[in-house]
């Protein structure tokens, strides 16, 4: 049998609390004296006012359930990490060190976006991994397996991995979704959106500048064209 699991919650870098099992199928989450006796304590959660008595919840608390990965994220987590979908503490102990890695949410953001306006319809659930750190802080590994399938005759344009349940016809309103979904902050979305247009500028004098066959220019030069028409619309 599986010994029970507890971990620290830090909270904007203090230690608030502790989570932990305590049966299978039970936690609860319990305030450290020390926080609850300073004068700016406040609760992480509307959901776990501050009080020295555990929080007791069957399952996770919502609070931190919500920290969890959904979707393909959790495919991909689960995947990578060997971990259970069912083990939702470990899942959480695993992800949900660095609260949910925001950092890594966003370059994790920044390389699906990269994928779709460079022409990569080939990007796959592995083509994205996960490093551990000597810390053991899970984070996303440089990007590999780039290429610009649009450059390929007889290729399904299509994207291979479907961001919001589309394959094609992405627009700016599906990445702000997929920010929505990813719990990337608005501001934060559109600061990446608005970021792009000059990049695909500079994209098509690389390739301008290129070896490659004018025909091939042309058609990655098009691509380019379309989603910086696509996103130069972002306010």
């Amino acid at each position: 049998m599986r010994s029970l699991r507890r971990v620290r919650v830090f909270f904007y870098g203090q230690r608030v609390g502790t989570l932990q099992e305590i049966d299978p199928g039970r936690t609860q989450f319990t305030y450290d004296p020390a926080w609850l006796e300073r004068s700016d304590a406040v609760p992480i959660s509307q959901t776990l006012p501050l009080r020295p008595e555990p929080h007791v919840s069957k399952g996770l608390h919502p609070f931190f359930e919500n920290l969890l990965p959904e979707g393909w994220l959790l495919e991909l987590s689960t995947k990578k990490l060997r971990i259970p979908k069912g083990d939702v503490f470990g899942l959480l102990l695993a992800t949900c060190r660095d609260c949910i890695g925001a950092v890594e949410l966003l370059k994790l953001y920044r390389l699906l976006l990269f994928d779709w306006w460079s022409g990569n319809g080939d990007m796959h659930l592995k083509n994205f991994s996960l490093l551990t750190g000597k810390d053991g802080r899970h984070r996303l590994s440089p990007a590999y397996d780039l290429v610009c399938t649009d450059l390929y005759p007889g290729l399904d344009p299509s994207l291979a991995l479907p961001i919001c349940g589309k394959k094609s016809r992405l627009d700016a309103r599906t990445w702000l979704r997929l920010a929505h979904y990813m719990k990337i902050p608005d501001k934060a979305a559109i600061r990446v959106l608005k970021a792009v247009p000059p990049l695909l500028m500079k994209a098509g004098d690389l390739v301008d500048r290129s070896w490659l066959p004018d025909e091939m220019k042309t058609t990655y030069k098009e691509g380019l064209g379309r989603r910086f028409r696509i996103l130069d619309t972002v306010a």
